[in-house]
């Protein structure tokens, strides 16, 4: 089983709000003009949109966590993860809230995996008065079914809508590099491309 080690990645406040927020801009239109930010949430507080829970991404985000102690790092602070698969850029868990409610768009395996714990999860909290439709039905944390295979999309996400579909979970599984220093380029030139997006 491959030693997983998280390393800071050393984004101060000002940074790491600029890159979110030229991340979340990317995959949602309507995250343009949310507020982001990280707070720390019970499980209690959020709503899951998931209906599966798969035993091995559960068993790695538990692995996940553990290596965040070993480096002293709040979980689940934007970090590299490195193990001999690779290196990939970990955002926290990301949350939609509105008037509507807080929904868990991404990160249900780790938000379930630290609560066990009885521990709070770092979040990305994107926050705006309303939210356009969700893109599926939301379930309940007794409501998920765990199971050993990967469930597609659309059994997942119960009466998913694609044309409400952020495609969060897709972007954050892409961020996988060969080493470090090429995870850290890709986030410097995100941060970057976000400055002159600004400037511009």
């Amino acid at each position: 089983m491959a030693e997983i080690e998280v390393v800071d990645s050393g984004l101060d406040s000002e940074q790491l709000s600029q890159l979110m927020r030229s991340v979340l801009t990317g995959l949602w239109h309507e995250y343009a003009d949310a507020a982001v930010s990280l707070v720390q949430v019970s499980a209690m507080e959020i709503t899951p949109v998931s209906r599966y829970v798969t035993a091995q991404r559960l068993e790695r985000a538990a692995r996940v966590i553990a290596a965040y102690d070993r480096a002293g790092l709040t979980a689940f602070a934007p970090a590299y993860v490195h193990s001999s698969e690779g290196v990939w850029m970990m955002f926290p868990p990301a949350v939609e809230a509105s008037g509507q409610g807080r929904f868990l768009l991404d990160g249900t395996h780790r938000v379930m995996a630290i609560s066990q714990l009885d521990r709070l999860p770092l979040v990305m909290q994107m926050s705006r008065a309303f939210f356009g439709p969700l893109p599926c039905s939301p379930t309940t944390w007794g409501g998920y079914t765990l199971v050993d295979h990967q469930p597609t999309l659309a059994e997942n996400l119960a009466d998913l809508d694609l044309r409400y579909f952020r495609p969060l979970t897709t972007y954050f599984n892409s961020l996988r590099f060969d080493d470090l220093a090429a995870a850290r380029r890709y986030v410097r030139n995100l941060l970057k491309e976000a400055g002159d997006g600004c400037r511009g």
